[in-house]
């Protein structure tokens, strides 16, 4: 039996998925999530927006924002490279860069801007830019969305390669007011630009003189609810929607929670904190992952939900952490990694690994510390996998006596059975792996569940069972 994908919405009993799959990353199998390891000196407050590009020389830059600072990454080590600022309620920063200039938001300040080729601190944006929620780059103009505190149906775009020529009409600039759909909750950029609202998702794209613009709907009664959880991979661009999450290619949008993790996610996730969504891609084992707060949490953001569009299965993982993004790594001399760690002992990855290469993507977070760190820690998440409740042998009683784990590393095997659909169920303690390789039971039902729970391990694919029929019905 092989190990199928994680499947919670649906009913336990012949759910032809799994009912959990935790610490677990989705594939062709299930694979291992590392522990943190730190990579950076910690901010001075709980991190609210990352992020990362290289210059045309493939020099990498890391920019990182506080409540109040703006910081930049040197050789592991964060400075802060700006004024003081007031980031309030569910405002975020937003980064994005254009030509040279990384350009900062975070809705309640001045713009801010800094040339990576000249300059070392962030200042005001110049010309006359409005305060705005959302950025996106779209061909050759910054777009901003969300304007100010009375224009939440709003978007603005700079003049044509000129980011601080605001005027109306000068260098094809403009604005555009959404009547349907909600606040604009996010943007993505590129040859067109995609606005997401509440309730509505409009392809803005060039058109050149006298219009500058078109703004085509694609999607009405389906929009974002956070800009955290928007992404994008090439062509596609997911999203979280208040029915579930999306995946759209810019023409249409394609559910990909459906029956599967949607309900159980909006059960789980605390919607009062859904602002501090964060999302960051993982290229190599083609994954999304999305980063929440829980119910039982307490605001703190604690969980990972994470999707393999590549085999379309789902995954979930449980980590306290303030927000996930992909990084660029910066080029490390092994004096810098001397500084960052006392000892050779306590470099948490060797040093040929790709994470001290400059400009290699990296899955990173911000840990509870304020501390960058990546996935490369030096131990594993201890897995769950466990299946829906079926029956072996249709009409029969079954006896089972020894289950294979197809699990390499250290296993516990739990086994749920019951007799009727009316009878309560009963579950075994954890039953360790044998030398020889199966974890022995003793326990006879018509209906089984099993549940594996393993750690030091580095792939999971599926179990084989040895059973007896001991009655008919």
């Amino acid at each position: 039996m092989k190990f199928s994908e994680w499947m919670p919405d649906r009913d336990d009993f012949e759910n032809p998925g799994l009912t959990a799959a935790h610490n677990v990353l989705p594939g062709t199998f299930y694979k291992p999530i590392r522990t943190l390891s730190s990579q950076s000196n910690a901010l001075d407050d709980t991190c609210i927006g990352g992020f990362s590009t290289k210059d045309d020389d493939g020099l990498s830059f890391n920019f990182a924002g506080t409540a109040t600072k703006l910081y930049k990454l040197t050789s592991g080590s964060w400075s802060d490279i700006g004024t003081t600022y007031s980031t309030t309620g569910e405002n975020r920063w937003v980064f994005k860069r254009f030509g040279n200039n990384i350009i900062a938001s975070n809705g309640e300040n001045n713009i801010q801007s800094i040339d990576i080729a000249s300059e070392n601190s962030f200042s005001n944006l110049g010309g006359t830019p409005p305060k705005a929620k959302h950025m996106a780059i779209v061909r050759d103009f910054l777009v901003l969305g969300n304007i100010e505190l009375d224009s939440a149906n709003k978007v603005q775009w700079s003049g044509i390669n000129d980011i601080t020529e605001w005027t109306a009409g000068q260098k094809e600039s403009g604005a555009q007011v959404f009547p349907e759909g909600g606040a604009i909750t996010g943007m993505i950029g590129g040859e067109y630009g995609l606005i997401f609202q509440e309730n509505q998702i409009t392809r803005m794209e060039y058109q050149g003189p006298p219009l500058n613009f078109s703004f085509d709907v694609i999607e009405t009664g389906l929009g974002a609810i956070t800009s955290g959880s928007i992404i994008r991979f090439g062509i596609q661009v997911f999203y979280l929607s208040n029915n579930g999450f999306y995946v759209t290619d810019g023409t249409q949008s394609f559910p990909i929670g459906t029956e599967k993790i949607d309900k159980y996610f909006f059960a789980k996730a605390d919607e009062l904190s859904l602002y501090k969504m964060t999302s960051a891609i993982d290229p190599i084992n083609k994954l999304v992952i999305w980063s929440y707060a829980s119910k039982t949490g307490g605001g703190t953001v604690d969980s990972l939900i994470i999707y393999n569009w590549d085999q379309k299965n789902w995954s979930e993982a449980s980590l306290d952490h303030e927000l996930i993004y992909t990084s660029l790594s910066e080029d490390h001399t092994l004096e810098d990694i001397s500084a960052l760690y006392a000892t050779l002992d306590l470099v948490p990855a060797s040093l040929d690994s790709r994470i001290w290469q400059g400009g290699t993507l990296v899955l990173s977070t911000f840990d509870t510390d304020h501390m960058l760190a990546s996935f490369t820690g030096g131990s594993v998440l201890a897995g769950t996998l466990k299946t829906g409740e079926f029956e072996l042998n249709e009409h029969q009683m079954t006896l089972v006596t020894q289950v294979w784990p197809e699990i390499d590393g250290s296993i516990d095997v739990k086994l749920t059975s019951r007799d009727t659909h009316q009878s309560a169920a009963t579950t075994t303690g954890q039953i360790g792996v044998n030398s020889i390789g199966f974890s022995p039971f003793a326990d006879s039902g018509r209906y089984h569940s099993f549940e594996f729970n393993f750690n030091n391990w580095t792939r999971a694919t599926g179990f084989k069972l040895k059973t007896e029929v001991c009655g008919e019905y």
